[in-house]
């Protein structure tokens, strides 16, 4: 997915040159992309690239959508080339952090989780389809009790609920291998468990020969995280880390298999939560799963009714091809950012590999990261945010805070854009130190925030529960925004409180830029306001003032 223009997701490894000679035009160009993992089911989703140099990042002399797109192969007509030119291939076809080469299998819980048909299932609804995003159309259904969709179940986003007791679960009928032996596969999700007395299968199916499986385990027995494909021997086709887990947590999964070394880590198989590897190996013998036996895919279940799983699925992300480095900090920067999940020793990326939170920048403010943001490629539309951590204090949103996500009807008007914060890790306790002038109590608490694109006005709410201010009237209050975490000298702004109440500072028309950090200050003098309204009114011999 690189050397591409602003807004594509891939391209083919491949390019031409047009060598002309006499007058050729409006010819008809035929791509078979059979095997190749370039993204999309549509005609819509292909463009012809041609450019002058081969340059393709720097600009392009013209993009030409596809005719046709039928049997693998993606037409184009009445093309008409100049001597010299240079052409591609390439997709806009959107995918989870960009990245549509190789997607396999997509399932999110915002996006055509149905209660019947083709009726969005609504909060508490049990989901009886579930279509997949990838355009492969491997889409879920429930043959027996139906998990329930919960419109805020992970952060203030969807998630599809599954009960054990009542053993819900979802299968693809016939599994998605297709009868094929694949040699690379990648998994990404996001999930809860919820009860760790049971064994928690997250998905499972069943391929050619003794014992081969393409599943995994998020709890079995007391903490075990097991990942299998090909033989379930250790240190074969399995491996497996007993790190526990902490009941109702979120997590990012992802689940690496390759008979290369060529992946992200280095390593034929690994597994990580959160961007840590929980284990990784490089066997040699039955290390790849077999092919395709025609066997369901289950969800939230090893086989219908074992070992299925307690707790929250938001996203379930299959790709038959490994991704780069860059395309993995993609995937998962996607997935932390839309379920407010901290990723460890990791830079954020948009969907062009753009680092749009920089985790070297201040290594002392990597605690709680998240943020809101626009990127239309990835599939994200985040407007408000705080934190999955229990210890998160701050949430910001392009508007007044809704009852969830989807619930916010505005968004960032332009694409790729995004306001990214995290803190020190300080005391949500009073501090008198490091004070600017004008006030004379703070909270020890700092955040740090990283912009990129045009973000503008934004509202940020700072929960002090617990935390007693010694002047408590809404103008005692305000967010005061520093240069470089130096609050008592230096260059500071500041915004006064708009509302306190239930414990909940809020602070509207914020506009932070790129690098600035801020905090929550208290003073014993009631705060200017700006006047937007000032009337006198002659009342018989009284004077009626109104603001």
């Amino acid at each position: 997915n690189t050397d591409l223009p602003t807004g594509y997701s891939g391209r083919t490894d491949k390019e031409w040159v047009v060598e002309m000679t006499g007058t050729v035009a409006d010819v008809h160009i035929e791509f078979d992309i059979t095997g190749l993992g370039l993204g999309g089911d549509a005609a819509s989703d292909f463009y012809l690239l041609v450019d002058a140099d081969g340059d393709f990042s720097s600009g392009v002399a013209s993009e030409t959508i596809a005719s046709s797109f039928s049997s693998n192969k993606v037409t184009f007509n009445d093309i008409d080339f100049a001597d010299g030119q240079y052409f591609t291939l390439a997709t806009k076809q959107g995918g989870p952090g960009g990245v549509s080469s190789n997607l396999l299998l997509w399932l999110k819980a915002d996006a055509q989780a149905h209660n019947s048909g083709t009726t969005l299932a609504t909060d508490g609804q049990d989901v009886d389809n579930w279509h997949d995003q990838s355009g492969n159309n491997l889409d879920a259904a429930t043959p027996g009790t139906a998990p329930h969709w919960d419109a805020d179940g992970i952060n203030g986003m969807p998630a599809l609920d599954f009960n054990h007791d009542e053993v819900n679960y979802m299968s693809i009928t016939s599994g998605i291998f297709n009868g094929e032996t694949k040699s690379e596969i990648f998994v990404y999700s996001v999930a809860t468990v919820d009860d760790q007395a049971i064994n928690n299968n997250l998905f499972s199916e069943a391929l050619t020969g003794t014992n081969n499986y393409f599943t995994t385990y998020l709890d079995w027995g007391v903490n075990w995280l097991i990942w299998d494909y090909g033989v379930y021997t250790n240190d074969q086709g399995r491996i497996q880390n007993s790190t526990g887990i902490t009941v109702g947590e979120p997590y990012v999964y992802a689940f690496a298999s390759s008979t290369s070394t060529s992946t992200p880590n280095g390593t034929k198989k690994y597994m990580m939560r959160n961007n840590t590897v929980m284990d990784s190996g490089d066997p040699s013998t039955n290390n790849t799963g077999g092919a395709g036996a025609g066997n369901d895919f289950f969800i939230g279940s090893f086989s219908a009714t074992q070992n299925n799983l307690d707790g929250l699925i938001g996203e379930l992300i299959v790709f038959d091809g490994a991704p780069t480095a860059d395309e993995e900090d993609q995937i998962q920067t996607y997935l932390a950012l839309k379920y407010g999940i901290t990723m460890a020793s990791m830079d954020y990326k948009n969907s062009e590999g753009t680092v749009i939170w920089d985790e070297s920048l201040n290594t002392s403010y990597n605690n709680d990261i998240t943020g809101i943001g626009r990127d239309d490629l990835s599939g994200i539309n985040q407007k408000q945010a705080k934190s999955i951590n229990s210890d998160a204090i701050v949430t910001i949103s392009t508007q007044a805070i809704a009852a969830n996500n989807a619930a916010n009807t505005t968004q960032l008007g332009t694409d790729n854009s995004f306001e990214m914060w995290a803190n020190n890790g300080g005391s949500v306790a009073i501090t008198t130190t490091d004070v600017h002038s004008d006030f004379s109590e703070r909270l020890g608490r700092e955040w740090f925030v990283q912009e990129s694109g045009t973000v503008g006005n934004v509202l940020v709410e700072v929960d002090i529960t617990g935390v007693t201010f010694s002047n408590t009237h809404v103008k005692n209050f305000a967010l005061v925004i520093d240069d470089d975490g130096a609050f008592s000298g230096g260059t500071q702004s500041w915004v006064a409180a708009s509302t306190y109440a239930s414990d909940k500072l809020t602070f509207d028309a914020v506009d932070f830029s790129n690098g600035k950090y801020f905090t929550v200050m208290n003073t014993p003098n009631a705060l200017p306001v700006e006047l937007t309204y000032f009337e006198a009114k002659r009342t018989g011999s009284y004077v009626l003032l109104e603001w």
